[in-house]
């Protein structure tokens, strides 16, 4: 399934400017809350949720949206919706705030001393009698924390970009690499566009039990208190660390996450198990037993 590129028409239209902004002012909020609660975001359920709403508006009004605005919809949003709360830069400041001030961290020591105490006044506030009870930003103690951490957002920004414009040539003209995910992108947004019948029946189908999947493992929780799917994975390390000290082991509980391992290529797959293997279980087990001194 492709794109149809013989005619070239304006995606970035004041239709789809209105969509993206008003889907930001409703899910970002959304989607920072949901990553602190469960450490997901609202990611694709967003996305395809707000481009439905508003082709279906567009068609109620009798002027559907093009493919080009809704691939324009899709990609901008699917963006936005991936905002969590550590896209935030004022979250890790506020982190550091918690992790000076947590008995946790104080009864882990370095040589002797608290981790607290190690952690340097540009990373987080001070230690001071006031630290634990800071309720804003409008303090002198925490010029130095936002500082680095604006500063670090954006470079990082400019790094992206930058990045971008080096090697997106080099990939898509030079090196042809294969992108799995821009197959499932197009199918989604030429389904959206175009109703085929055939494609329509396949996103219903796939649809329900998607939602059920979110009602167990999000709407309950969230309203009841009741832990049904425990997100965003199954920890194992409290069964396993007799065995294997150190090793972090647990099994992912996201639909996305499985859902990404049955695209990417089986290569790929496999690499990011062994690499997660090597450093998560291996690595971990032998800095924390055989080379614990370094």
């Amino acid at each position: 399934m492709s794109i149809d590129i013989s005619e070239f028409k304006e995606g970035f239209t004041w239709r789809s400017i209105v969509a993206i902004l008003a889907s930001t002012l409703i899910f970002v909020p959304v989607s920072v809350y949901l990553s602190m609660v469960t450490g997901a975001v609202v990611g694709m359920a967003a996305t395809l949720l707000m481009v439905l709403v508003f082709s279906e508006l567009a068609s109620i009004f009798g002027n559907m949206l093009t493919t080009q605005e809704t691939l324009v919809m899709y990609e901008s949003l699917g963006v936005i919706s991936s905002i969590g709360a550590a896209s935030i830069g004022a979250y890790w400041v506020i982190f550091r705030i918690f992790y000076v001030t947590s008995p946790i961290n104080w009864a882990f020591k370095i040589h002797g001393v608290p981790l607290p105490r190690l952690v340097p006044s540009w990373l987080g506030p001070p230690l001071t009698p006031t630290s634990e009870y800071v309720r804003t930003f409008f303090q002198s103690s925490m010029i130095a924390p936002l500082i680095v951490y604006t500063t670090f957002f954006v470079l990082g920004f400019i790094t992206e970009i930058a990045l971008t414009m080096l090697l997106a040539p080099l990939f898509l003209e030079v090196e042809k690499l294969p992108f799995p995910f821009a197959n499932i992108d197009v199918g989604v947004v030429n389904t959206l566009a175009t109703r085929d019948i055939r494609y329509v029946r396949v996103f219903i189908s796939l649809l329900f039990p998607g939602l059920l999947y979110g009602i167990f493992a999000i709407t309950l929780p969230l309203l009841g208190a009741i832990t049904f799917i425990p997100l965003p994975w199954v920890d194992l390390t409290p069964y396993t660390d007799s065995i294997i000290p150190g090793a972090i082991i647990g099994i992912a509980t996201d639909a996305f996450t499985w859902a990404v391992g049955l695209i990417v290529p089986f290569s790929a797959a496999l690499s990011m198990f062994v690499g997660s293997t090597l450093i998560w279980i291996i690595g971990n087990n032998l800095f924390l037993t055989t080379f614990r001194d370094l």
